[in-house]
C-alpha cells in the first residue's frame, strides 16, 4: 500500500527481496550520471562496504544517521 502511494506521489522506490544493501548502491548508480548528488541514508556501514566494493560514482553519499537517533529540526 505504501509503494503505491508513494508511487502516485511520484517517489521512486524499490522493493528489495534479498539484500538491501546491494540493491541501494546498484540503484543509486543510474540517476548519479543525470543528478548533481545522490544521497543513500542508511544505519548500517555493510552498506558502504558495498558501495566502495561496486565503484559507485563519486556524486553518491552515503549518510549514517546511527541506530535510533533523530535529527533535531532548527
Amino acid at each position: 500500500m505504501l509503494m503505491a502511494k508513494c508511487n502516485e506521489s511520484k517517489i521512486f522506490l524499490k522493493q528489495a527481496g534479498d539484500d538491501a544493501d546491494v540493491l541501494m548502491g546498484r540503484t543509486a548508480e543510474s540517476p548519479a550520471s543525470a543528478h548533481k548528488s545522490v544521497e543513500i541514508v542508511g544505519e548500517d556501514v555493510d552498506l558502504l562496504i558495498i558501495m566502495m566494493g561496486l565503484k559507485t560514482p563519486s556524486n553518491v553519499y552515503f549518510i549514517n544517521l546511527g541506530r535510533g537517533k533523530t535529527p533535531q529540526l532548527l
